[in-house]
C-alpha cells in the first residue's frame, strides 16, 4: 500500500488507519509500516482478500481495536496464534463461520472485551461447592463438632453404649442438611434467599447438639427434660416463623423486580420497533426518491418519443393529404374530360421501390418492443405452422407476414419494414439484442440462439446476486434483491465484474473478457459521483476520498458490461457456425434462407462425412417430413445441433454433434 509511507510522513501520531476494501491478500508486507505509528490503536481491514494473518503481531504494542471481518480466512483456529499477540487487543470484529467460533475466541483472547460490537459476558462459574463452603464455612462446621463432642463425652460418662449410635447419629445428620443446602444452591435463588437458607440450615445443624442434650437431660430428670423440650418448641418455632417472613418478603421483592424487567424490556421493545420504524420511513424515503427520478427520466425519454412520433405523424397525414387531393383531381379530370390521364410510367414505382427516406424513424426502444413482439408472435406462427403440416418461415419472410397481418396495408407493411430494417442497421453496433436479430433475419444466426442470450442475462444477474450475498452476508434477502435492481441500473464495480467473469469463463476467455472490460472502462471515462470538496479535509478522509476515486475509476455501466459478455458469446457462435454456413449458402442457390430436399442432399454431401441414404431419408423424415420442400437455415443448425456421428480419426466410439464435427475443420 502506498498510502501507508504517506500517511506515516504526515500523520505519525493516526490512531485509526481504514484499509477496508483494498484487496489486501498478506498483511506482511504491511507489517513493518503499521509498527511505525506508535499511537495506532483502531486498525480497519474490512472487506479484503486475507487468507491468515502472521504469527507475531506483538509489536502492535497499541493496537486495540481490529475488524478483521468480511476476508477469507477459513477458520478462527488459524489466525488465533496472531491475535492472542496482541497485547492491547480489547476489541475484535470478524466474521464467525461456526456457531463455536465465538467461544473458542473468548477463551483464547481473556483480554478482549467485545467481539463484533457486544460486550462479553464474563460469567463467573464458581461451582456449588465452593458457595456452599463460602456460605457454611468451615469454622462452623468444626464449632459444631466440637461441641457435639463435648456432648458425647457426657454421654460417654453416663452410658458409654451410646457412643456408637451418637456418632452415627451426627455423620447422618450433618450429611443429610450439606445435601439439602447442595440442592438449594442449585435451584439459582438470589444471594439473599441463599444467605437466608444458609441461616436455616446452621439452625438445623446445631439442632442435633440440642436434641442429644435434651435426651440427657430427661434420662436423668425427665421433668426438666420436658421442660427443656418446650423451651426449645417455642426458640424452633420463632426462628421458623421469622424465616418464612424472610422468604415471603424474597418471594414479593422478586415479583416486584421481575415486573420491572418486564416494564423494561417492553419499553426496550417498543422503542426498537420505532427505532425499525424510522430506519424502514428513511429507506422508503429514499426509495421513493429514486423511483422519482426515475420515473421523471422516464418521463421525459416518453415526451421525447410522442414528439417524435406526432412530428412523424404530422408529416405522414400531409402525405397522405397530398395523395388525397391528387388523387381527386384525376378522378375530376377523368370525370370531366371522359378519358384517362396521361401518366408518365417513369415516376410511378412498386412499393418495394418506394423512398421511404421520409417515413418512420424508430428509436432504439422502440425497435426493442417490435422485435420482442416478432419473436412471440413467430413462436406462435411457427407452432401453427407444425400443427398445420406447413412449412416453417425465415425471419425476412414472416416479418412481412407479420407487418399484413398487423397493417393491414400493403403500403404500410412495406412503409414500417424499411423503418425496423433501417432501425436495426442503426442500432446493431449498440445494443446486442438488435445485432442478434438483424444476423437471424440474414440467415447468419440461428433463430434459438436468442435463448442463449436470454440465459447468459439471467447468470449474470444471478451471479452478481451470489456475489452481493457473500459479500454482505448480514443483509436480509430483500436488501440484497434491492442492492441487485440498483446494480442493474446503474455501476457494477470491479471486484463484482471481475468475479463473474472468471465464474463464467475458463482462464484465456476470462482474459481477454477482462481485458475488453479495462478498456471500454478507459474509452468510456464514467462521471465521478463524489460530491466536490468544500474546505478542508482531515487526512484520514482524504484517504478515504482516494479509496473512492479508485473504486470509481474502477466500475462499469452494468449495460455496457452485459453487452461486452453478449457480444463475446455471438462471435463465439458465428465462428461456430462459419463453416456450416458457408456451406449451406452454396446449397441455397437463390439466398433465401431455405434450401429443398435436393439442395438438402446437396449440402449433406459438401459435410464429406459420407451420409448414405438411410442417413439422408431419416434426416429428411425429421426436417421435412411432409415433403414441404422448404427447410430453413435455423432447422438445419437445430438438426445438426442434436444429431451425432462418430469423431474423426478416432476408435474410441465416442461421438459429437455434425456442428461440432465441422466446426473443427479448417477452413
Amino acid at each position: 500500500m502506498e498510502e501507508l509511507p504517506k500517511l506515516l510522513e504526515e500523520s505519525p501520531d493516526l490512531t485509526s488507519i481504514n484499509l477496508e476494501s483494498c484487496e489486501i491478500e498478506s498483511l506482511s508486507p504491511l507489517l513493518p509500516w503499521l509498527i511505525k505509528f506508535s499511537n495506532l490503536k483502531e486498525l480497519i481491514l474490512f472487506g479484503n482478500r486475507l487468507t491468515s494473518i502472521p504469527d507475531d503481531l506483538s509489536q502492535l504494542k497499541t493496537l486495540e481495536h481490529l475488524d478483521i471481518s468480511n476476508n477469507l480466512f477459513s477458520a478462527v483456529q488459524d489466525i488465533i496464534p496472531g491475535l492472542s499477540s496482541l497485547p492491547s487487543l480489547i476489541e475484535l470484529n470478524i466474521t464467525l463461520l461456526q456457531e463455536e467460533d465465538e467461544q473458542i475466541l473468548i477463551e483464547a483472547l481473556p483480554n478482549l472485551q467485545k467481539i463484533n460490537s457486544s460486550e462479553i459476558e464474563v460469567v463467573k462459574e464458581e461451582q456449588y461447592d465452593e458457595e456452599s463452603d463460602e456460605l457454611l464455612r468451615k469454622e462452623d462446621l468444626e464449632n459444631l463438632a466440637s461441641i457435639y463432642d463435648e456432648i458425647r463425652d457426657v454421654w460417654h460418662e453416663i452410658d458409654p453404649a451410646e457412643d456408637k449410635k451418637l456418632a452415627a447419629d451426627f455423620d447422618d445428620h450433618v450429611k443429610n442438611v450439606i445435601e439439602e443446602f447442595s440442592n438449594v444452591m442449585k435451584q439459582g435463588y438470589s444471594q439473599s434467599l441463599l444467605q437466608a437458607h444458609a441461616m436455616k440450615s446452621k439452625h438445623e445443624l446445631y439442632l442435633i447438639c440440642l436434641d442429644k442434650s435434651s435426651e440427657l437431660i430427661f434420662k436423668e430428670s425427665p421433668k426438666m427434660g420436658q421442660i427443656l423440650n418446650k423451651i426449645h418448641k417455642v426458640f424452633d418455632d420463632t426462628f421458623r416463623e421469622t424465616l418464612g417472613l424472610v422468604f415471603d418478603m424474597d418471594s414479593v421483592c422478586e415479583e416486584k423486580i421481575n415486573s420491572m424487567k418486564n416494564d423494561i424490556e417492553k419499553a426496550l421493545k417498543e422503542n426498537n420497533e420505532i427505532l425499525e420504524a424510522a430506519d424502514q420511513i428513511e429507506k422508503d424515503s429514499q426509495k421513493h426518491i429514486i423511483e422519482k427520478e426515475i420515473l421523471r427520466k422516464q418521463m421525459e425519454e416518453d415526451k421525447k418519443e410522442i414528439l417524435l412520433e406526432l412530428e412523424m405523424l404530422k408529416e405522414e397525414n400531409k402525405k397522405y393529404l397530398d395523395l388525397l387531393i391528387k388523387h381527386s383531381k384525376s378522378t375530376a379530370e377523368i370525370a370531366l374530360g371522359g378519358k384517362s390521364p396521361n401518366l408518365d410510367r417513369s415516376r410511378t414505382a412498386t412499393p418495394s421501390q418506394q423512398n421511404f427516406s421520409n417515413g418512420k424513424v424508430l428509436s432504439l426502444r422502440q425497435l426493442k418492443e417490435i422485435i420482442d413482439e416478432i419473436y412471440t408472435n413467430k413462436a406462435k406462427f411457427d407452432q401453427k405452422c407444425v400443427d398445420m403440416k406447413l412449412p416453417r418461415e425465415t425471419m425476412e419472410k414472416y416479418l412481412m407476414t407479420f407487418l399484413n397481418h398487423k397493417y393491414g396495408l400493403k403500403h404500410l407493411a412495406n412503409e414500417y419494414s424499411y423503418a425496423i430494417l433501417d432501425a436495426v442497421k442503426r442500432f446493431s453496433t449498440e445494443d446486442n439484442d438488435v445485432t442478434v436479430f438483424g444476423k437471424i433475419y440474414a440467415n447468419e444466426c440461428d433463430e434459438e440462439f436468442r435463448f442463449v442470450q436470454n440465459q447468459v442475462k439471467e447468470t449474470v444477474s444471478e451471479l452478481l446476486k451470489m456475489h452481493l450475498r457473500g459479500k454482505f452476508p448480514l443483509k436480509s434477502n430483500g436488501d440484497v434483491q434491492e442492492m441487485l435492481n440498483e446494480r442493474l441500473q446503474s455501476y457494477v464495480s470491479e471486484d463484482e465484474w471481475t468475479d463473474i467473469v472468471k465464474y463464467m469463463y475458463n482462464e484465456t476467455d476470462a482474459d481477454l473478457l477482462l481485458s475488453l472490460v479495462s478498456e471500454v472502462i478507459k474509452h468510456k471515462n464514467y462521471p465521478s459521483d463524489l460530491p466536490p470538496i468544500r474546505g478542508k479535509i482531515t487526512r484520514e478522509e482524504a484517504v478515504t476520498r482516494r479509496e473512492k476515486e479508485r473504486s470509481l475509476k474502477t466500475r462499469i455501466l452494468y449495460a455496457d458490461f452485459l453487452k461486452i459478455l453478449l457480444d463475446f458469446q455471438l462471435k463465439g457462435h458465428e465462428k461456430f457456425l462459419s463453416n456450416f454456413l458457408a456451406m449451406f449458402r452454396d446449397a441455397d442457390k437463390d439466398r433465401n434462407g431455405m434450401i429443398s430436399e435436393p439442395e438438402f442432399r446437396e449440402l449433406l454431401d459438401a459435410t464429406g462425412l459420407g451420409f448414405e441414404e438411410p442417413d439422408i431419408f431419416r434426416l429428411l423424415q425429421i426436417i421435412d417430413p411432409y415433403d414441404n420442400q422448404q427447410i430453413t437455415f435455423s432447422e438445419c443448425v437445430a438438426l445438426f445441433s442434436t444429431e451425432l456421428i462418430p469423431m474423426s480419426n478416432s476408435n474410441s466410439g465416442s461421438q459429437v454433434a455434425i456442428l461440432q464435427r465441422l466446426s473443427l475443420v479448417e477452413s
